[in-house]
């Protein structure tokens, strides 16, 4: 029996009320988990809608009217920690004006506290728990009137909970339901990607050999499986020909995985016709920048690699279970810059026992490398990280901003991206390259010399 579901991906009190914190140089991301349980089920036979409040604020008595209008069978959210209080709110609303519908949750927050979720959000009736396209499809196949694996409902015994097995075959689900969304709205951050354009993300793998304790992509994937390289390609034609978006992002967790991978993708890429066609960027550890594959990847459109070094602090990262030589940090710079691909370094602000002398240190080896962007988030818990789980952290610090000293910190987040990013011959590389436009280029400069600290909101897995 067809259903009608509208998935909502809800507001987040780190972009603020009515998205104030996003600008001209910030945008969020695209929703891929959402996309891809709607692909999976559009594919059951079921209709779909998508709302991202997120890149759309709607005034919440608008939603109810359009909700009210679709009469959907059941409501699907999205939860990261700071969207627990819109979540709640948006929730009770339309349970309010649509007694009967259904009401599910999933991603990080509900994932990984699913009890303790449905006594915070009343309205919802399930949490889905781990990956949710299987899941989803089931429960809204059943109508939630039994027991689905992977799920937890509301008066279901926790001894009846049955876990989901991982999905083996990543080839065998749909390319995520862009088409649902104002997908040529989404854009990499400017300051990421330089001259903005359409992005979207696509994924070649799930889950990441490494545990590091600030990182939360193991809650939902604690195995890795990976997608076959032809048909990452096939995603990437569709995405380009039905969207004619040729921007991409790699969301792994780690790309390439493997040694080989950059003249695999290059190898597919050219079987589909696509090269010359696209312009990608990914993320990876800087012991895993390997100059062979890397040059593979250039050929195949690769432009930017984020890379994490986090901290120049060896014993501040094996507090997180991340080791790392800074040899390897220096020399995925150099073989970055000699391949002429842009870095962007990630750092990483107040890691647990975090001192004055070490921000010193963190600040003076970003302005020691050639790096052509970089960021120093503020360190959180995120609900699934090993660190939340060693210390028994409570699901309601996971919420909000969850550090001490925030002021503290978000002052020497500003001090370091004005010593970054204003220093005259950063500036003049970026005019030089004619990568980044130059309203955008002013607009980056007056929010780090007038607007607050912006911290980046969280993304979809």
């Amino acid at each position: 029996m067809t259903a009608r579901v509208l998935l909502l991906n809800p507001p987040s009190e780190t972009v603020g009320a009515g998205n104030q914190r996003l600008t001209r140089v910030l945008y969020p991301p695209p929703p891929g988990g959402l996309a891809s349980v709607a692909a999976c089920l559009l594919r059951a036979g079921h209709e779909v809608v998508i709302r991202d409040l997120v890149l759309e604020p709607c005034p919440t008595e608008v939603l109810v009217q359009q909700a009210l209008a679709l009469r959907p069978d059941a409501i699907g959210f999205s939860v990261l920690g700071p969207t627990l209080a819109s979540t709640r709110e948006l929730s009770s609303r339309l349970k309010t004006a649509l007694p009967g519908v259904h009401v599910f949750a999933g991603n990080a927050l509900p994932s990984e506290y699913p009890a303790w979720f449905l006594d915070e959000v009343p309205a919802c009736d399930a949490v889905v728990v781990g990956e949710g396209e299987q899941t989803a499809v089931e429960l809204v196949d059943s109508g939630f009137s039994r027991p689905v694996a992977g799920a937890v409902r509301r008066g279901d015994r926790p001894e009846d909970f049955e876990i989901r097995p991982q999905i083996s075959d990543l080839d065998s689900l749909p390319f995520p339901a862009w088409q649902l969304l104002p997908y040529r709205k989404y854009r990499a951050s400017p300051q990421l990607l330089f001259r903005s354009a359409p992005t979207l993300g696509v994924l070649q793998s799930r889950g990441c050999p490494w545990s590091c304790g600030f990182c939360a992509q193991n809650y939902l994937w604690p195995q890795v499986r990976v997608r076959s390289l032809d048909s990452v390609a096939e995603e990437l034609k569709r995405n380009l020909v039905d969207f004619g978006v040729r921007h991409h992002g790699f969301f792994d967790s780690i790309f390439p995985l493997k040694k080989g991978y950059g003249a695999g993708l290059h190898e597919s890429l050219q079987r589909a016709g696509l090269l010359g066609k696209l312009r990608l960027f990914c993320e990876t550890r800087a012991d895993m920048v390997w100059e062979e594959d890397f040059t593979w990847l250039r050929k195949a459109g690769l432009h930017l690699v984020f890379l994490g070094i986090e901290s120049p602090s060896e014993a501040l990262l094996r507090t997180q279970d991340k080791i790392r030589a800074m040899y390897d940090v220096r020399q995925a710079v150099a073989t970055l810059a000699r391949l002429k691909l842009r870095s962007y370094g990630l750092f990483v602000l107040g890691l647990p026992g975090e001192v004055a002398a070490d921000r010193e240190a963190l600040l003076e080896l970003a302005l020691s490398l050639p790096l052509d962007v970089a960021s120093f988030g503020l360190y959180t818990r995120y609900p699934g990280s090993p660190t939340a789980r060693q210390e028994g952290a409570a699901p309601q610090d996971l919420t909000s901003c969850n550090w001490g000293d925030v002021e503290e910190l978000a002052a020497e987040q500003r001090r370091m991206m004005k010593a970054f990013y204003l220093r005259p011959a950063l500036v003049a590389r970026h005019l030089l390259r004619r990568e980044i436009a130059m309203d955008r280029l002013l607009a980056g400069a007056f929010s780090l010399l007038a607007g607050p600290g912006l911290r980046p909101p969280a993304s979809d897995p």
